[in-house]
C-alpha cells in the first residue's frame, strides 16, 4: 500500500539514482500492479522503455513527464530484478536503522507439539523346535508431529509470526510400522542368526517455495506461494506421470511488498518409505570366554528406491519436468562385512 500510495524521486545524486540507476531510467518512480508497455508510435512511449522486460514495468510519458513504472505482480522478477531491488530501495527509509538491512535475533522461542499412540507386540527368544528358535517385536505408531521451524534459525514468512509457522513438521509421518526379529537355524544349517528389520511409513510433508525471491521484503528468501486449488493435490509425483496442470496453474506468486502467500508452511504431501534390512551372522564358540561372530549385513537388501525430496524444500517454480518430482533417494544398498571377538 505505501509503494502504490505515491511517486518516489529517482533524481540523480551525484550522478547516481537512488532508486534504479540502469540505464532508461527516470526521475520519477511509480509502483503498479500491472503495466503494458505503449505501442510504437504512441506518444506515451519512451525513448529507452527500462525495464526492457515489459512484464516487470517499463516507461511511460505521462503530461510530458517520464516516468518509470514497476509493476509489483511481475512473474519474472528475482532478486537482482528491477521490481524486488527499486521496492527494497524504496521501503529503506522505513527501517529503523536505514544504513543495515536484515537484522536476526536468535532465541530458543521455538514451539513443538506430538501426539502419539504406540502398540506394540513382543515374543521373547523361545525355541520352536527340529533346532529353530525365533523372536520378534511389531510396533505400529500413529502419530502427529507439528512445529514452528526447522532449526534455531529458521525464520518466520513474515517476520517474528512464527504462530502463523504452525504446521505437519518435516519428520511428521502419521503411520508408522516396524517389524523386527532374530530367527537362529540349526545345526543343519549352519546355525545362522538372521536379524531382518522391515520400517514402513506413510507419506512426510514437504515445503513449496515461491522460487525463493523475497518478494514481501524482508530480507528473507523463503517466501511461499500464493494457492487457489485443493490442498490435497499437492503431492509427489513419479516421473513420466501427466502433468498436475490444476495444481500449478492455482499457484501464483504474491504481490511484491505484500505480507506473502496464503501456502501453508510444509503442506505438500510426500513420499511414503519403505526400507528392509537384514543381518545376517553367526557365533562360533571356541571356549567359556573367547567367542567369534562374524556377520554380513545388508541395508536396503531389495535395493528399493526410496525418493525423498532430500531438503523437504522444493520451488513452485520448477519447471515441468521436474515439479513435484523427488530427485533424491535414501541409502541404496549396501552390503557391510564385521568381525567381533569377544575374549
Amino acid at each position: 500500500e505505501y509503494l502504490l500510495s505515491r511517486d518516489f524521486n529517482n533524481a540523480p545524486v551525484n550522478t547516481i539514482r537512488p532508486l534504479y540507476n540502469a540505464s532508461g531510467a527516470q526521475n520519477i518512480v511509480r509502483f503498479v500492479t500491472s503495466f503494458t508497455a505503449p505501442a510504437t508510435g504512441d506518444p506515451a512511449r519512451c525513448t529507452t522503455p527500462a525495464p526492457t522486460s515489459a512484464d516487470q514495468g517499463g516507461c511511460r510519458i505521462i503530461n510530458g513527464v517520464p516516468i518509470t513504472f514497476i509493476n509489483l505482480n511481475s512473474t519474472t522478477a528475482t532478486n537482482f530484478s528491477a521490481p524486488i531491488t527499486v521496492a527494497l530501495a524504496a521501503v529503506q527509509n522505513l527501517r529503523p536503522d536505514p544504513t543495515r538491512t536484515q537484522l536476526e535475533q536468535l532465541a530458543s522461542i521455538g514451539n513443538s507439539q506430538y501426539h502419539g499412540l504406540i502398540l506394540e507386540l513382543r515374543r521373547r527368544y523361545r525355541k520352536l523346535g527340529y533346532g529353530f528358535g525365533a523372536s520378534f517385536r511389531a510396533a505400529y505408531t500413529l502419530s502427529s508431529l507439528k512445529d514452528d521451524g526447522i532449526v534455531n534459525t529458521s525464520s518466520a514468512q513474515i517476520a517474528g509470526d512464527f504462530r502463523s509457522e504452525f504446521s505437519r513438521a518435516l519428520q511428521d509421518r502419521r503411520h508408522r510400522f516396524v517389524f523386527s526379529g532374530a530367527m537362529e537355524t540349526p545345526n543343519w544349517l549352519g546355525k545362522l542368526r538372521f536379524s531382518p528389520i522391515v520400517r514402513v511409513a506413510s507419506a512426510a510433508p514437504f515445503n513449496l517455495s515461491g522460487g525463493g525471491f523475497d518478494r514481501n521484503l524482508d530480507d528473507v528468501n523463503n517466501d511461499r506461494p500464493n494457492f487457489n486449488g485443493d490442498f490435497s493435490l499437492i503431492r509427489t509425483r513419479n516421473a513420466g506421470e501427466p502433468f498436475p496442470q490444476d495444481v500449478f496453474n492455482a499457484l501464483t506468486r504474491p504481490t511484491i511488498g505484500s505480507r506473502g502467500g496464503n501456502l501453508p508452511r510444509n503442506s505438500g504431501i510426500g513420499p511414503g518409505l519403505f526400507l528392509f534390512d537384514l543381518s545376517v551372522s553367526r557365533e562360533f564358540k571356541f571356549t567359556e570366554r573367547i567367542k567369534l561372530r562374524p556377520n554380513v549385513e545388508f541395508n536396503n537388501v531389495l535395493n528399493a528406491t526410496v525418493f525423498s525430496f532430500g531438503t523437504a524444500f522444493i520451488n513452485a517454480t520448477d519447471p515441468q519436468t521436474t515439479f513435484l518430482v523427488p530427485n533424491r533417494t535414501y541409502r541404496p544398498r549396501e552390503i557391510r562385512l564385521g568381525l567381533r571377538l569377544d575374549f
